[in-house]
Parts: structure tokens; C-alpha cells; sequence
């Protein structure tokens, strides 16, 4: 039984907010939530569909007890039914061995404190629940009308032709009502649909028949048939049709196709079978003697269902044979490599279409400044010099301007694209041949040639995990991942901005696909420093300053650089390893803000899932360093769905004695340092925080009038107040931490924070009784001792400094993110209008009136594009007004809420404020104990 459910529940919810600390004084033992934690969903399959099952709940004013299905066991992967799913009674109990119920809401035995049941919060008013509940009592009768639709009404009646009734026995599936024909009319029905399912009454049931069957010859004569139902120009001793396997949408068909003999419009030779064959919209597998053809529909649709949902072809081609028949699909012949084959030309073909390559439009001569033959597809708002923007506009942009014009990439790659060393054909090649988004290959292969691959890893024990994903991950791969360019603000790929890695990433790999797009020109790496060492306005430049964050992790870095030689205590990373850890542990706290925050669940969720993948991360490289932690970090299960609560087993989670038992010891000392650092930082924060909210205090009394004003001031003064609970937070956590890792618990320096110490007299309008007030300690902290007046607002001076430059660099990047995306909004708008043009433009010049119409279907679709384009720039100030009223008449809910309960508090104390840290008051955002 686990310890804490022996707990008082008040007791046990308070452990449960803790924030995942802790303080490790021997090895834990194997838990039994140990291992992968893995999740199923159950999933019930029938010939014709495919059913997840729904937790249902009643919505009556006084509810039933549900009853509760314990878990079953998987048998051959089978599920009986789902885990603990709740489902409301109905009809008579299974016989499965029930838990007891009461009146209330019947629950499962947990060791987790139980949340008391509100009606209010079961179910929204309209959720999927009511729904169900709402359709459940009609599913007898619409299982009735499926049965029904196995027979026909009509039979036994006679054929629209007046045929005999035993003979009217024949119907269609994909015809809208499936009417009942005779042998011969439903053959002519469907001259023109040759691809629709034909069922037969067998006496009892229907089957499914071929067309072909019933003596259906399709014809791909697009004239006039002659008398026998045949092209006229083909006799009937010279006629003989050709046997092929079809795939339509519905599945595969055997058909029997009749070529035409007719001859061409300047009396050339007829065309030939595969020509003839996409001319009634069939695309063959094979150009010299098709077998397999494919409609242009079932083409088209596959390359839906790729793009979409990742369909992969293998798969598509197994669910036309189960379309074809579900009940024996392995019996289908397989058109797997002529469905791929044929696709892989589908595809290519309709890339070519689309970016205007095609020999019937030739879009190279409209875009001199693209690459010749080009197949991608540009960003139309990121700047394209020649197109949406002039070289003269960049160039006469001043220094302030520079961010609107100004092309942002990224540079990523992605090792799950691997490629296998198998069996292939080795003359195979690309059809895009560097036209597309991939380097041209031969060349590619010349340079890799050149390249020497880099043996030594050097010291980073980060870098040196790249062995042995050589020797594992990679193994047997010809190819092992992708590194591919993008723009950054947009994710639109960039041409000839992707190439194939060897065994892991290398930047030889990333700056050719980089170089490849931007030039050799356009890479400057020649670093840039001032007397050996880099300076910002953000930092605070003290001669005698307290310890920052990044001021002792410059120093550990340089003593790491410094170091000649390593050891099993002292290792080079350990800076960036702690440094990590405290990263993750402030995305941990960021977690648990947007939970109490109540943020939206999928913002919640997305953070998480980033969380979760950190501290994974971060516990394989502690591992990787101290092996003896293993124990500690593999034996314990991470919760994904809280990984803000999950211990981190840094040094400062250990007692001494394990410190010292694990050879914790140097890297103490890094956390040490580093966290002394935060909480000086943590520190400055908070004299910074409170300064704000003094400041803007006496701004609100004096300056600010109204209702409306006076509720977005109220709400602003919420946000500063936050901010001083969060600087606070921090620092009481890298206190705690410096107290496992040796602070003294009686230093004079970092004290403990208190909440009646969390005030200041700086920025606020001298009052009466504030001279009698003194500063709490932290206002002196890291000064030196004795300072003169001058000395005191030399001191002010510089943290003011370094407030307002940072400030000032929020402002400037929001204005910056204004101006960009209005002229993004720009951009976008004249490109859509000049490929408008230029597909207009080909359609004038095209000869074929194929080829005419589609330049002026693309032409039209940009029209478009840029239409909407333009309303969603000339709607935006709008939907923003919109927006900030929303959030206004929110803010005016909160603050009348929170005034209200101020009113309350104030009342009690007789209408007198108490103390002067009552302005500090806020809703805490960390759980107790954080």
C-alpha cells in the first residue's frame, strides 16, 4: 500500500501540490509503476466500419449510479471491453463481478485524494454526452433500415423496360436509390458510370458481379459508336478488346477495353492504346502494353490521402482490395509496384502542371530570377528580390527598417527519414533532378566525396553520444536522416534546400543545402567581440557587483576551457548540463503557472509534452554523466501527464552523504555557483518588480479617472503584482537548493524571503509614516558596505539602466512584429496578383485549349488567393479591436470580482489598510511548498 494514501486527505492534497522535490537520503526502490507506460484505445472492427467506443452520462436532475466495468484483460490483442469505462445501465447487468455502488457516483479504489462530485461540472450543456444520449433510443430503428437496405423493396416488379420481374434482379451500389434493372438495362445505364458496383439477387441475397460479366465492353472512342455498340473505323473481324485490371476509388475492376481506330484531326495514325486510355481519363502503369490502369480519380485521391493523413501507398492499395472484398482481400491480385509506379508519374506530372513547367506553358521566361525548371512552390510573403519587392525598396530601407525586409530561415534536421541498405534498382534516378527541394544528386555526391568526416568529437560529453548513435541508431543505413531549409516565420520549404546526412548531422551536410539557396557570399562567420569579450546593454556592468547567473557561468565555462585535463569528478559540459537542469526547472514552473492560470487545455497539453521530452533528455545526460544515478532517474516512471511535478536529481536533491557516495561533489560545486547566481538575479527581479508596481501605484491614484481606466489599471497592477510573486518564487527555490549544497542557514546575504518582507519604498510618492519604514534586507543585498549618497544613486542608476533597456527591447520587438507582418500582408498581396498574371499570360499563349483552360483555372485560383488575402489585411484592425473589447469586458469581470472581494477584506479591517504589503496581495500562482 502505498505511504501516502494512509495520509489524512487535507495532508495528502497538500503533498500533491508540491512541486516534485526530493531530497534522496537512500536509493529508491523499483516502483510498480516502473517501465513504459503505454496507452490503448479500444477499437471494435465490423465489415463496414469501425467503432470507438464513447463514455456515455446521464443528464437527468437526479442521476443514476453508473456502473463501473472493472478492466478487463487483452487476449490475442482482442479488447473485451474498454478500461474503466463508465456507461450508465441499460437492460440487464452483465455477468461481471460488480463493485458495490451507493447513490452517488460510484468510484474506483485509488490511492490519489478524491475530487467531491459536482453535477455542474460533469458534462457541458451541449457536449458529446447529451448528444448520445439524445440519439441512443432511435439506434434500434436505424439498425432496422441498414438491414433493409441488404434487400430491395421493389422485387418482384417488373423492369422500367416492362421486363419480366424474375429478370429485374439486378441493382447498383453506387447509383443514388439503387433501382432495380434487367440484365440489358442496367449494362446501358452504365455506359457512362463502367466503374460502379453491380449486385445480383441470388434467391436469398445479393452478390456482387462484374459489368464484364454482363458483356460490358468499355469503349474509348470519343465520336459516335457505330450500330454495334464499336468505334466505326474498327471492323468486326479486326476487333479485339483488351483484358486489364482497373482501380477506381471503389477497388479493382476486370474490364474489357475496345481501342478506336479513329485517325487524328491532319488524318495521323490513330493514337496509340495508352494514349487513348488517358484521353477517357485512365492512366496506365505501363506505356508499351498496359494490363493496369488507374482512374484519374482514384489518382487524384490517393494524393489527397497522402498529403493529408500520411497515407502511405502499400497501405491505400490494401484498402482498394478490401474494397473490392473485404471478406477475401488476400484473393485480389496485388497492384501494389504498378499503383506506385504509376503514381510516382502521377505525381511528378501534376508537380510539373502546377509550378508552370509544363512544355505547354513554360513559366521560366515570366521568372528570369528563379531557377530554370524550377518545381517548387515559393513563399509568397517572405521577400523574393524581382518579384514582390524591388532591390531598390531593400536597398534605400533605413537602419530602423531593416527588420521588415529581412528574410528569416531556419535550419533543422530530421533523422526518423532514414533509408535502409535494400535490394533497389542502382540505375534508378530522379525525376526532379535538383529542380525540386532536394540538391541535385550526382553533384551532391561529389562534394560529400570531399568532404573528410570528423573523427575527433571533442570533450562534450553531449557531442560524444554521436558514436554511439553511429553505432546504433544509423546502423545499416544508407541514409540517415534529412537537414532541410525553411523560412522560419512561414515553414515553406526553399528550393534545393534539402540534402541527405551520413550517419548522423553534419554542418559540412547543413552549409551546402544552406550555400546551395543563399550563395557562397551570403555566410560571414567571422565573430565579432570588443577587447576579447562581448558586452550588452541588458547586463548590469558593476566594477564590484554581486554574482549573476551568467557571470558565474562564463566563469565555470572559461575554468572548463582552462582545465588540461579531465577527471571522473571534473568534466567539461558540467556548466551546460546544470545550466539545462535549471532550464527545465523554470519550464516546470512555467507548467504550473498555465495550470493555475486555467489556460487552455491544448496550450496546457503542448506544454507538457515539450516538458516531457526536456526531462527525458536531461535524465539521460545525467546518467551518461554520473552512472550512479541510474538507480535514481531509470527506476522511477516520469508521469507524462505531470511532468511539472517531476524530480530532476540534481545535486542539490541529494543529502551530502549521497552527494558524496554518488561523486556528486563537482558538480555540487557547479549547481552551487550557478544557483547562487540565480538568486542573486532572482533578487534584482524582485527590487525591479516592486519598483514597477510602486511606480505604477502612485500613477493609478493620481493620474488615472473613470470606470474603464480604472478597471485596466486594476488589471495591470494584478500582472506586476505576479511578477513580484513569481521574482520571489525563484529566489526562494535556488535558496532551498544552496541550502542542501552547504549555504549556511544563518547567512547574512541570502536570507530567507518572507511575505511581510516582500515590500519597498522606491518609486513611490513620499507619505506620512515612510520615513519610520525601513527597507527590507534584500534592498542592499550584493552592495557594498558604507555606500556615500553618490555611490547609493550611482547604484540606482545602473539597475535603472538595465530596466529600461530591456523594456525598451520588448517594445521595439513588438513594434518590429507589427510592422513585418504588415508588410508580409503586402508582399503576399502583389505576389498573388504577378502570378496571376503570369498564368493569365500563358493562357493567352497557349495553344491547346487543354492547356488554356488550366492556365486560366490557376489563374482564377490566385485571383483568389489574393482577394482573400487583401480582406484578411483589411479586416485585421477590425478582428484586433474586437479582440482587445474581449478581452477588456473580461478584465472589467475580474477586477469587479477582485474589488469586490477587496471591498470585503477592507471592510473587515474597519476601512483602514493594515500595512503597506497589502498592496503586494495577489492571487499566488505556485502551490504551497514551491
Amino acid at each position: 500500500m502505498d505511504r501516502r494514501s494512509r495520509m489524512p486527505p487535507k495532508k495528502r492534497a497538500k503533498r500533491d501540490d508540491d512541486d516534485g522535490e526530493v531530497l534522496l537520503a537512500r536509493p529508491a526502490q523499483p516502483s510498480a509503476r516502473s517501465g513504459p507506460s503505454r496507452r490503448r484505445t479500444a477499437q471494435m472492427e465490423e465489415d463496414d466500419e469501425t467503432i470507438l467506443p464513447t463514455a456515455s452520462t446521464s443528464t437527468a436532475s437526479n442521476p443514476p449510479p453508473p456502473t463501473i466495468i472493472p478492466k478487463r484483460k487483452r487476449t490475442a490483442g482482442v479488447l473485451a471491453e474498454d478500461d474503466g469505462e463508465t456507461m450508465p445501465p441499460s437492460g440487464p447487468a452483465p455477468d461481471l463481478p460488480l463493485p458495490k455502488v451507493s447513490d452517488s457516483w460510484a468510484t474506483t479504489a485509488t490511492t490519489e485524494p478524491t475530487e467531491k462530485f459536482d453535477p455542474k461540472k460533469r458534462t457541458r450543456p451541449q457536449g458529446a454526452s447529451v448528444a448520445m444520449e439524445k440519439t441512443r433510443p432511435h439506434f434500434d430503428k436505424a439498425q432496422n433500415y441498414i438491414l433493409g437496405g441488404f434487400a430491395h423493396p421493389h422485387l418482384g416488379k417488373r423492369c422500367k423496360c416492362n421486363a419480366d420481374p424474375a429478370a429485374t434482379i439486378y441493382r447498383c451500389e453506387d447509383c443514388f436509390k439503387s433501382p432495380l434493372y434487367c440484365k440489358q438495362c442496367i449494362v446501358l445505364a452504365h455506359e457512362h458510370n463502367p466503374f460502379h458496383r453491380i449486385q445480383i439477387w441470388q434467391g436469398k441475397f445479393f452478390s456482387r458481379i462484374s459489368l464484364r460479366s454482363l458483356d460490358q465492353v468499355i469503349q474509348t472512342c470519343l465520336d459516335e459508336l457505330g450500330a454495334n455498340g464499336r468505334c466505326k473505323e474498327v471492323s468486326d473481324a479486326s476487333a479485339k478488346s483488351s483484358e486489364m485490371i482497373l482501380g477506381d476509388h471503389n477497388g479493382f475492376h476486370d474490364v474489357k477495353v475496345d481501342a478506336c481506330g479513329c485517325v487524328g484531326d491532319r488524318g495521323s495514325r490513330a493514337p496509340e492504346l495508352w494514349e487513348q486510355l488517358m484521353l477517357v481519363g485512365l492512366f496506365p502503369a505501363s506505356f508499351n502494353s498496359p494490363k493496369t490502369v488507374f482512374t484519374w480519380r482514384v489518382m487524384k485521391q490517393f494524393h489527397i490521402h497522402c498529403l493529408a493523413s500520411k497515407k502511405s501507398a502499400y497501405d491505400y492499395v490494401k484498402a482498394l482490395c478490401k474494397l473490392t472484398d473485404n471478406a477475401f482481400a488476400t484473393q485480389i491480385k496485388d497492384r501494389y509496384r504498378e499503383f506506385q509506379f504509376a503514381y510516382r508519374i502521377w505525381r511528378y506530372l501534376a508537380l510539373e502542371r502546377r509550378t508552370g513547367q509544363a512544355t505547354a506553358h513554360g513559366i521560366d521566361p515570366h521568372v528570369p530570377h528563379r531557377n530554370a525548371g524550377s518545381l517548387t512552390v515559393r513563399c509568397p510573403a517572405c521577400p523574393e528580390v524581382g518579384f514582390n519587392i524591388t532591390e531598390e525598396t531593400m536597398k534605400a530601407a533605413l537602419e530602423t527598417e531593416q527588420h521588415k525586409f529581412t528574410l528569416a530561415l531556419s535550419v533543422d534536421g530530421n533523422f526518423k527519414l532514414q533509408r535502409k541498405n535494400k535490394r533497389d534498382d542502382p540505375n534508378d534516378v530522379a525525376l526532379n533532378a535538383g529542380a525540386g527541394y532536394f540538391v541535385e544528386t550526382e553533384e551532391y555526391k561529389r562534394y560529400v566525396k570531399l568532404v573528410k568526416p570528423t573523427e575527433d568529437l571533442g570533450t562534450c560529453l553531449h557531442l560524444r553520444a554521436a558514436r554511439m548513435q553511429n553505432i546504433a541508431k544509423f546502423k545499416n543505413a544508407v541514409v540517415s536522416g534529412v537537414i532541410a531549409v525553411q523560412c522560419a516565420r512561414h515553414g515553406f520549404y526553399l528550393p534545393q534546400g534539402m540534402v541527405d546526412l551520413k550517419k548522423g548531422e553534419g554542418f559540412a551536410n547543413t552549409d551546402y543545402a544552406l550555400v546551395h539557396y543563399l550563395g557562397w557570399e551570403a555566410i560571414d562567420a567571422t565573430p565579432r567581440m570588443e577587447n576579447g569579450k562581448f558586452m550588452s546593454v541588458f547586463q548590469t556592468n558593476f566594477k564590484n557587483g554581486p554574482p549573476t547567473h551568467a557571470d558565474a557561468y562564463a566563469k565555470l565555462l572559461q575554468a572548463e576551457l582552462d582545465s588540461e585535463a579531465e577527471t571522473t569528478e571534473n568534466r567539461t559540459g558540467d556548466s551546460g548540463l546544470i545550466t539545462n537542469a535549471l532550464l527545465v526547472e523554470r519550464d516546470q514552473q512555467h507548467v504550473k503557472r498555465l495550470i493555475a492560470q486555467q489556460t487552455a487545455a491544448d496550450i496546457v497539453r503542448a506544454a507538457r509534452g515539450r516538458l516531457f521530452k526536456e526531462i527525458g533528455d536531461l535524465r539521460t545526460r545525467l546518467v551518461a554523466r554520473v552512472p550512479g544515478l541510474e538507480i535514481h532517474v531509470m527506476n522511477i516512471d516520469p508521469d507524462p501527464e505531470k511532468p511539472e511535478k517531476e524530480a530532476l536529481y540534481l545535486p542539490s536533491h541529494f543529502t551530502k552523504t549521497m552527494q558524496g557516495e554518488l561523486k556528486l561533489q563537482a558538480l555540487a560545486q557547479v549547481e552551487y555557483a550557478l544557483r547562487e547566481g540565480q538568486a542573486f538575479d532572482a533578487l534584482a527581479e524582485l527590487r525591479n518588480a516592486i519598483q514597477a508596481l510602486n511606480y505604477n501605484l502612485t500613477i493609478k491614484k493620481t493620474e488615472i479617472h473613470g470606470v474603464g481606466k480604472l478597471t485596466k489599471a486594476q488589471n495591470y497592477l494584478r500582472t506586476l503584482s505576479n511578477d513580484i510573486q513569481i521574482a520571489a518564487d525563484t529566489y526562494r527555490r535556488a535558496r532551498r537548493a544552496l541550502l542542501h549544497l552547504g549555504l549556511d542557514e544563518n547567512n547574512a546575504t541570502l536570507q530567507e524571503l518572507r511575505k511581510e518582507d516582500m515590500f519597498g519604498k522606491s518609486g513611490l510618492r513620499p507619505a506620512m509614516g515612510h520615513s519610520k519604514r525601513v527597507d527590507s534586507w534584500f534592498w542592499t543585498t550584493g552592495r557594498g558596505a558604507n555606500l556615500t549618497d553618490e555611490q547609493e544613486a550611482e547604484w540606482e542608476q545602473e539597475m535603472d539602466r538595465v530596466k529600461w533597456f530591456r523594456d525598451r527591447a520588448l517594445r521595439d520587438r513588438a513594434v518590429e512584429e507589427e510592422e513585418t507582418l504588415e508588410e508580409e500582408f503586402k508582399r503576399a498581396i502583389l505576389w498573388f496578383a504577378k502570378t496571376e498574371l503570369i498564368w493569365e499570360k500563358m493562357g493567352d499563349d497557349a495553344e491547346e485549349a487543354g492547356a488554356k483552360a488550366y492556365a486560366y483555372k490557376q489563374a482564377a485560383m490566385f485571383h483568389k488567393l489574393g482577394g482573400d488575402c487583401a480582406k484578411a489585411y483589411a479586416d485585421a484592425p477590425g478582428l484586433a479591436a474586437q479582440d482587445r473589447m474581449q478581452d477588456e469586458a473580461k478584465e472589467a469581470a475580474e477586477c469587479a470580482e477582485a474589488d469586490r472581494l477587496e471591498a470585503e477584506r477592507i471592510a473587515k479591517n474597519g476601512g483602514v489598510e493594515e500595512d503597506f504589503s497589502a498592496y503586494y496581495e495577489t492571487i499566488e500562482i505556485f502551490p504551497k511548498g514551491t
